[in-house]
């Protein structure tokens, strides 16, 4: 397992935030996250495992509000917690721990593991007198910010940006915002042309209706001063006679 393996979970740098975040109302280890991520990725080594049990005692001690629980009994209490919340309340299919212990579980699944705990702390019944004096903002994160294509950005620790990819589904339904954008600055495009377009048809017919109309006028004009010659010289003719 490399280490940027490690570092593209999200799940890491929720952990390390949340203990941060919590450590003296929870009284939970004091780390950084290049700590976490040492851990993990040597979890084989027996400080390393204990750095992992130590957390997960202190949030189980919690949890249950007892402070008995320690590296060589932990284990039972972690049992009994996923199986009353994963199968029991959240009603997902299998149970990472039903059959296995937590040393024997890949490294993603302890990581999830240890999400869930930090998940779980906050379901305790002391979570109201712990988080007293609290302020909402202080523990609410938001994105630093999102791209064109809605991926969101996380900042972290001053040092640690992560990029967090959206669904597929989230992908198409951007894409097809986009296309149905498009096609519809199109139509106004097109709409605005023929606007246009009309506009100026009418205009030129106008102008020949108006041309027609000044040469029908000359026309009358013409005949009205024919008939009038002819009129005169009748008039002239019979005056003669």
């Amino acid at each position: 397992m490399s280490l940027e393996e490690i570092q593209s979970w999200w799940e890491v740098p929720c952990i390390a935030h949340f203990c941060s975040l919590f450590r003296s109302a929870f009284d939970l280890p004091d780390f950084d996250i290049e700590d976490l991520e040492e851990a993990l990725i040597d979890s084989s080594r027996e400080e390393n495992n204990f750095f992992l049990k130590d957390l997960m005692c202190k949030l189980l001690r919690g949890y249950y509000g007892r402070d008995d629980i320690e590296t060589f009994n932990c284990e039972v209490f972690l049992k009994d917690t996923f199986k009353y919340n994963w199968e029991i309340l959240e009603k997902r299919e299998t149970n990472p721990l039903a059959n296995s212990d937590f040393k024997d579980l890949p490294l993603r699944t302890k990581v999830e593991i240890l999400q869930c705990l930090c998940d779980y702390r906050l379901d305790a019944t002391d979570i109201m007198d712990q988080l007293k004096g609290f302020d909402g903002d202080n523990m609410r994160i938001e994105p630093l910010g999102k791209d064109s294509m809605g991926a969101k950005y996380w900042y972290f620790y001053g040092s640690r940006l992560y990029k967090e990819d959206p669904e597929p589904e989230e992908i198409k339904q951007k894409a097809k915002k986009k296309e149905k954008k498009t096609k519809e600055e199109s139509k106004k495009k097109q709409k605005k042309a023929s606007i246009v377009k009309t506009s100026r048809g009418r205009k030129v017919k106008k102008a020949i209706k108006e041309e027609e109309s000044e040469e029908d006028q000359e026309e009358d004009k013409e005949e009205d001063e024919e008939e009038e010659r002819i009129l005169s010289g009748r008039r002239m003719s019979v005056s003669l006679s």
